[in-house]
C-alpha cells in the first residue's frame, strides 16, 4: 500500500540477519477493494500472521503494542461511545480460532522502548503514515498528554476485569440454556427474569444468527421487551419465538447456508469471534459454544499447564 514498504521489510530483514533471527516478508497478493480498504488490509496482515505462525509451527505472534498505544485505543472508542471498548486491547487475542496473538509490552511507555533500544545502538524504524494527521489515531496520539496515556492505560486495566468478569457471569447466566437441535438454543421460559440478560442474549443473538458483531444495547433492549410482553423478535439474523416451554432461538431462514447435495455443511463458528476473540471474552465465547456444538478455544498463553 505504500512503495516504501518494501524498503523497510529489506531493512527489518537486516536487522533480524544482525541478530541471527529467521526473517520473512509477506506480501497482500490479489485484487484489493474499493472501499474499506484500511480494514481489508488489517485483516490481510493478520491472516498473513497466521500463517507465518503455522509455517514455523508455533501458535503465538508477539507484538510490540504498548501502553501509548492502548491509551490510544482507548481514547479513540471512548469517543465512538463504545462502552465495552474501554478495556483495550486485550493482553493475548485468539485470531482465527488458531493463533494467538500475545500483547506483553502493554504496561511498557513507548519512550521507555526506545530508550532501551538507543542503550543497545538498536536503531528502528518509524512507520510515515504515523505522522499523518488525516488518521484518526495519528491525531489522538498528538493530543494526549504523558498523564493522560498513564490514566487510560489504567482505565484499560480496570475495564479489562470487569469485562471479563461480566464475561463470567453471562457465562453463567447461559447455563439455564440447552441446545434444542442443529443451530437452535431453548431459554426456559423465566430466563429473562433472572440476573441480567443483556450481554448474555447479545451473545446468544449474534452467535445463532451468525453476525460478526453482538447487536447494540438499544436494539437488545427492545427486543427483550418485546419478549417479556408475550411476542416474538428478530435481531442479529436470529428469530426468538415464544413456546409453550419457553423461548426457541433460530437462525432467519433467509441466512441459513444452502448445502449442495453430497456435501457436509460447513462447521459452526461462534461468528462474533471467529476472527478476533479477546482474551476477556473466552468465558462467554465457550459459553455460547457449548450450546451450539463447537468445541472450546484452546488454552491462552496465560493459561497455568496442566
Amino acid at each position: 500500500m505504500r512503495p516504501e514498504a518494501a524498503d523497510e521489510a529489506r531493512a527489518v530483514g537486516a536487522i533480524c540477519a544482525d541478530w541471527n533471527i529467521p526473517h520473512a516478508t509477506k506480501a497482500w497478493t490479489g485484487a484489493k477493494p474499493a472501499t474499506g480498504l484500511a480494514e481489508a488490509a488489517r485483516l490481510a496482515r493478520y491472516r498473513l500472521l497466521t500463517e507465518a505462525a503455522y509455517a514455523a509451527g508455533t501458535d503465538i505472534v508477539l507484538t510490540g503494542h504498548t501502553m501509548d498505544d492502548q491509551a490510544e485505543t482507548v481514547a479513540m472508542r471512548l469517543a465512538r461511545g463504545e462502552g465495552r471498548g474501554s478495556a483495550g486491547m486485550a493482553r493475548f487475542t485468539l485470531l482465527h480460532e488458531r493463533v494467538w496473538i500475545v500483547r506483553p509490552l502493554l504496561g511498557q511507555r513507548r519512550e521507555a522502548l526506545r530508550g532501551r533500544l538507543r542503550a543497545i545502538g538498536q536503531a528502528w524504524i518509524d512507520d510515515p503514515s504515523n505522522e499523518r494527521e488525516t488518521s484518526e489515531r495519528v491525531r489522538m496520539r498528538k493530543a494526549l498528554t504523558g498523564a493522560d496515556v498513564e490514566r487510560l492505560g489504567e482505565m484499560a486495566t480496570e475495564a479489562g476485569r470487569q469485562r471479563q468478569a461480566e464475561a463470567e457471569f453471562a457465562a453463567r447466566w447461559l447455563e439455564q440454556a440447552e441446545p434444542a437441535g442443529e443451530g437452535l438454543v431453548r431459554l426456559p421460559r423465566d430466563a429473562l427474569d433472572t440476573g441480567s440478560p443483556m450481554l448474555p442474549m447479545r451473545a446468544l443473538l449474534a452467535a445463532v444468527g451468525g453476525a460478526p458483531h453482538l447487536p447494540n444495547e438499544t436494539a437488545t433492549r427492545e427486543l427483550l421487551s418485546r419478549l417479556r410482553a408475550g411476542k416474538s423478535a428478530a435481531l442479529s439474523h436470529t428469530l426468538v419465538r415464544r413456546k409453550r416451554d419457553g423461548l426457541l432461538l433460530s437462525r432467519e431462514r433467509r441466512r441459513v447456508p444452502t448445502v449442495p447435495a453430497g456435501e457436509a455443511p460447513p462447521p459452526h463458528t461462534v461468528a462474533p469471534w471467529a476472527t478476533f476473540l479477546p482474551g476477556f471474552d473466552i468465558p462467554l465465547r465457550n459459553a455460547v459454544g457449548l450450546l451450539l456444538g463447537v468445541a472450546p478455544v484452546p488454552a491462552s498463553p496465560s493459561a497455568p499447564s496442566k
